[in-house]
């Protein structure tokens, strides 16, 4: 009789433990989470940065430059820029308002979500953009081959490495050229 209130012990045991892990595991997908939301937002800073530098650059008078350090956050396989488009197509009308017709387009695809952070680049849907030409190895490089996502293989320029220095340049009245410094 003295030992019936230990019948229930090892079940409750095994009900707390189970309880235990499963907080456990909760809490470290929620820090996974947070880390991740603080990554993309590193990004998307980085990304902002970058895109003001081109769009004063675009708003500037022929000969205007500035350099943009570009670090890629942990969280993002690369930036790219993307030329979208063409007049009637209305893309453009959702991801830049300003240019309804045709825009340039800054994002990033970001390892941990599968979310693209997007970003429009206030210049002009007819300027162009190009790698500096006198440079032997562009700062940029085409947009990989084989991607299936549409955005990705439609990028002009893909920045993937960790780290740039690039200038920024407007070398004629409707061209804007990304180089090294």
């Amino acid at each position: 009789m003295k030992n019936k209130g230990f019948e229930g012990g090892p079940f409750q045991l095994l009900i707390a433990a189970i309880i235990m892990g499963m907080s456990l595991v909760v809490g470290f997908y929620l820090m996974d989470m947070v880390g991740c939301w603080r990554c993309e937002e590193m990004a998307r800073a980085e990304a902002t940065d970058f895109v003001e530098k081109i769009s004063s650059v675009g708003d500037g008078d022929k000969g205007s430059v500035t350099v943009a350090n570009v670090e890629l956050a942990d969280c993002i396989e690369g930036f790219y820029l993307i030329h979208v488009g063409m007049a009637g197509e209305g893309k453009c009308s959702t991801l830049c308002p300003q240019h309804p017709d045709q825009c340039w387009v800054l994002f990033a695809d970001s390892r941990c979500s599968g979310r693209f952070l997007m970003e429009c680049i206030d210049i002009a849907g007819s300027m162009e953009i190009y790698p500096d030409p006198e440079d032997p190895s562009p700062i940029a490089s085409a947009a990989p081959a084989g991607n299936e996502d549409p955005w990705i293989s439609g990028a002009e320029y893909a920045f993937t490495s960790k780290s740039y220095i690039i200038r920024i340049e407007k070398s004629d009245r409707n061209i804007i050229t990304l180089g090294r410094p």
